[in-house]
C-alpha cells in the first residue's frame, strides 16, 4: 500500500516549501515529524517515507512537485497545510506570504473558485480539525458542485 501519486507529491511540495525562507527551523521540523507520523495511518510505503525523509535533508524546488499534484482535494489540502507550515514558527515571513498568495491564486484558477474561498478553508482553526482536512474539503467540493449543476 502507498499514498496516491497526488498525495505523495503534495508532501514533497510541502517539504520543499519549508525552505522558501532559506531555513527549516525547529517549529517546521516538529510540524513534519507530527504530520509524517500521521501518514503511517494513510498507508505510506517505506519507499515513499524514505523519499520524504531524504527531501527533508535536501529540499528541492517546490514547482517540480506542485505541477504533479493533480487532485483538486490534494491541491486545497496543500494550501491549508502550507499555511500551517508557514505559521508553525509563529512568523509569517514576507517570502512565505508571497508563496502562499501565489499558491492560493494558482489553485483557485486550476479548480475554478475564488482565492478568498480557499483562504477561508486554509485558515480554519486547527484546533477543530487536523491540519489535513481532506474530508471537509471533499464535502465542500461536493456541495459546491451540486449547486452549480
Amino acid at each position: 500500500m502507498s499514498l496516491s501519486q497526488s498525495s505523495f507529491y503534495k508532501w514533497r511540495c510541502l517539504i520543499a516549501l519549508a525552505s522558501v525562507d532559506a531555513k527549516i527551523d525547529p517549529g517546521e521540523r516538529k510540524f513534519f515529524s507530527e504530520q509524517l507520523n500521521n501518514l503511517k495511518d494513510e498507508g505510506i510505503s517505506r519507499e515513499q517515507m524514505q523519499t520524504l525523509s531524504d527531501d527533508l535533508k535536501n529540499p528541492k524546488q517546490p514547482e517540480v512537485f506542485f505541477i504533479r499534484v493533480d487532485d483538486p482535494i490534494e491541491k486545497i489540502d496543500l494550501l491549508r497545510m502550507a499555511y500551517y507550515l508557514f505559521m508553525s514558527d509563529d512568523e509569517f515571513e514576507i517570502r512565505e506570504k508571497q508563496v502562499y498568495e501565489h499558491l492560493k491564486t494558482e489553485i483557485a484558477k486550476q479548480i475554478g473558485t475564488e482565492p478568498e474561498v480557499l483562504d477561508k478553508i486554509a485558515k480554519l482553526p486547527a484546533d477543530k480539525f487536523n491540519v489535513s482536512i481532506k474530508d471537509l474539503i471533499r464535502d465542500f467540493i461536493e456541495k459546491n458542485l451540486r449547486k452549480k449543476a
